[in-house]
């Protein structure tokens, strides 16, 4: 019996200092500050994460060489390709000289804008590349004499488009290219016909307004279209062609 009331006395004592100690927190040691360091070498404790320089770090070539190549043509999503259906009126040089015949033309356009692959803002936004095929016909003559013609002109433009504003996807612009203008005329007599044809250089150069823009935020693919006004020098006649494109780009 007298050995519980030791067992408790003893349970007790080993308690108290435990239920004595506060509740404040266990200081961490940060390592020694700067200035502290009283050896012989160099205080590493002072370094300091960043680089001490204040000119900062000089460039290796391969950085300098990385930092100068354009990204302009990762960075833009859109490639830069359309297509358009041409329609207007067609003002051919009339042979007889008294001014110009007006016939329908319409045809295809294929756009590249290839000034996506230079890094300046203005050339990037700015330059692009049209090859069109446009066609249109005529005849003239009686019931029994008839002359039955069509022209056809293959052209290879680069443009130069200003847009209204910053971003803006719309836009003017001048162009000046070469081409092909192929003629092939039918001369018909009493039901007999008598084909003849041709081909000649072309000189192209005209004005117009574009405009691109998004079909939505998601995507990529924009509306194009134009009103354009354009010229076909070939041999000293010159026809003219007035009318609009409307398609598709991504």
């Amino acid at each position: 019996m007298r050995l519980l009331p030791a067992l408790l006395a003893l349970v007790l004592g080993a308690a108290l200092p435990a239920l004595a100690q506060s509740d404040a927190p266990i200081p961490y040691d940060d390592g020694p500050s700067p200035g502290s360091y009283q050896g012989s070498g160099p205080d590493q404790s002072a370094q300091p994460y960043s680089d001490p320089d204040p000119h900062g770090r000089e460039e290796t070539p391969v950085e300098q060489h990385d930092r100068e190549v354009s990204l302009a043509r990762f960075d833009d999503p859109a490639k830069g390709l359309g297509a358009e259906l041409l329609g207007g009126a067609l003002l051919i040089d009339s042979a007889k000289g008294a001014g110009s015949d007006r016939h329908l033309g319409f045809g295809v356009r294929l756009t590249w804008d290839f000034g996506r692959m230079m890094a300046d803002d203005t050339l990037h936004n700015g330059l692009f590349l049209d090859l069109v095929w446009l066609h249109g016909s005529a005849q003239a003559g009686t019931t029994t004499v008839f002359d039955s013609t069509s022209y056809h002109y293959f052209t290879l433009a680069p443009a130069f488009e200003l847009p209204f504003a910053s971003g803006s996807p719309f836009g003017i612009y001048a162009q000046l290219g070469v081409g092909a203008a192929l003629e092939s005329s039918t001369f018909t007599v009493n039901g007999g016909e008598t084909p003849v044809g041709g081909i000649k250089p072309l000189l192209q150069y005209g004005i117009g307004l574009r405009g691109r823009p998004l079909l939505s935020q998601e995507g990529l693919a924009r509306l194009e279209f134009r009103v354009e006004l354009t010229r076909f020098r070939r041999g000293y006649m010159n026809d003219t062609y007035l009318g609009a494109g409307l398609g598709i780009a991504y």
